[in-house]
């Protein structure tokens, strides 16, 4: 082997090798770097998560809460009527006055009073004032039924 072979490949061992160690060491603080920036941003993202999640959590609370003490009302407004209803006395409901009753001068319903808003036609073809009361209703039942 001649001189300049071995010169060579002594140079080649010193130029490769330390290229050679270069990028192994380059490669393990590359893969070390992007290690610790996956755990950094792992971290981050469960705090933000964590925060997002707690913030829900408290809103949600608070609807519920507001929820709750709206439907207590409510039960307590129903359960407050339903005493109320209960313990009254049953309500006779008011007599029904029909067409014929609600005309005549000797039994008139109360608060019936003449009216200049709504007119009838009379017999002569005059318009006459209607009766018209506010307090109770008046019946017309259909000719041929009584």
């Amino acid at each position: 082997m001649l001189i300049r072979y071995k010169l060579l490949l002594l140079l080649l061992g010193i130029a490769l090798l330390p290229l050679i160690i270069i990028s192994w060491r380059g490669y393990q603080i590359t893969q070390g770097l992007g290690t610790e920036l996956a755990d950094q941003s792992r971290d981050n993202l469960i705090k933000s998560t964590t925060e997002q999640l707690r913030q829900a959590i408290t809103y949600n609370t608070t609807i519920l809460d507001r929820t709750k003490g709206l439907l207590e009302n409510a039960l307590r407004l129903q359960a407050r009527e339903i005493e109320n209803r209960i313990g009254k006395q049953p309500a006779f409901p008011e007599p029904i006055y029909l067409t014929k009753r609600f005309l005549s001068t000797t039994v008139a319903p109360p608060g019936v009073k003449s009216s200049n808003k709504y007119l009838r036609l009379g017999p002569d073809n005059k318009l006459r004032p209607m009766l018209v009361s506010e307090d109770v209703q008046n019946y017309l039942l259909a000719p041929g039924i009584s």
